[in-house]
């Protein structure tokens, strides 16, 4: 607010600004920005900046489990102002961006406002300014706002339809149910098990249109579906199958041992994580989070000189 307001003084705020959200230096980044009036070249895209400014603050604050309260609430408010759209209103092509920023934001768990969300992204889903990529973000968050509310039938149906010939599209959906799964309780995750089905065995139909690596993957989701499903043997046997057809995969040991712990089969557990330990390089994140778990699945079969 020093610098004064001529053109050159301006430019001046967008650059430091610039600067500083390359510093990660995010408040003041947003300081600078706000300050670029109404009318002036870089006000558009200093709106948009102050946005992206304020998720990349939050998605820190995320990571790091550090409080985000005050600042989603900040966020969001800008972010709504900044679209100031009447209520049932299409979006213009620029604000496109705005509102998935904010949808995203609205839809984290610790924000969780996901009637809010939903109605932000009909705007997008049943206008006319969306480019494809747009629109595909919109439909896979549609269905977390529908899930977070409870409509599994809505969500079901979207499943259905606007997800057909779209593998990729369909991917992403099918990972995030399996996250959205991993945190519900019991009777909720039957509920997302029978989602990830409807999802997943059409995923894997359509394997061909995937990298070998996202194939494999796909048929991961499948056997996690049958547990949340409640259809264990089911997913036993998909297990076995990964096994014979990708030998030594850390990724399939991983993906059945965390079945097991969910499943309550410790012992059965235990051996996989010491099989994995085995295979993945010392001192890595990786090999790390799987001594955790060797150790919790240790201590939960009564095998506490191993546990310590």
């Amino acid at each position: 607010r020093s610098f004064g307001s001529d053109q050159s003084a301006i430019e001046g705020r967008w650059l430091l600004g610039s600067r500083r959200m390359n510093q990660r230096h995010w408040s003041d980044a947003i300081e600078l920005w706000k300050d670029i009036p109404r009318g002036h070249g870089r006000f558009a895209a200093a709106r948009q900046e102050q946005g992206r400014a304020y998720e990349s603050w939050l998605v820190d604050l995320w990571t790091r489990s550090q409080p985000s309260e005050k600042v989603a609430a900040e966020a969001i408010q800008y972010l709504k102002q900044a679209l100031a759209t009447p209520r049932g209103a299409t979006l213009a092509a620029p604000d496109v961006s705005i509102a998935l920023r904010l949808a995203r934001i609205l839809l984290h768990p610790t924000v969780g406002r996901y009637d809010e969300a939903e109605e932000i992204l009909e705007q997008i889903l049943f206008g006319q300014a969306a480019n494809e990529t747009e629109r595909g973000e919109a439909r896979r968050l549609t269905v977390t706002a529908l899930l977070g509310q409870d409509k599994f039938d809505a969500a079901r149906r979207m499943l259905e339809t606007e997800f057909v010939g779209v593998p990729q599209e369909l991917f992403a959906v099918v990972q995030s149910l399996e996250d959205s799964a991993g945190r519900g309780p019991e009777s909720h995750r039957r509920q997302l098990g029978q989602l990830q089905l409807v999802a997943t065995e059409r995923l894997v139909k359509e394997a061909e249109q995937l990298t070998p690596e996202q194939s494999t993957q796909a048929e991961i989701y499948l056997a996690l579906a049958y547990v949340n499903a409640g259809q264990a043997n089911r997913a036993a046997e998909l297990f076995n199958k990964l096994h014979d057809r990708v030998p030594n995969s850390p990724r399939v040991v991983e993906a059945q041992a965390e079945c097991f712990m969910q499943l309550g089969r410790y012992a059965q557990a235990r051996d996989l994580w010491r099989q994995l330990v085995g295979m993945l390089r010392e001192n890595t994140p990786a090999w790390y989070r799987a001594k955790y778990s060797l150790a919790l699945a240790c201590f939960h079969s009564n095998d506490t000189a191993q546990a310590l």
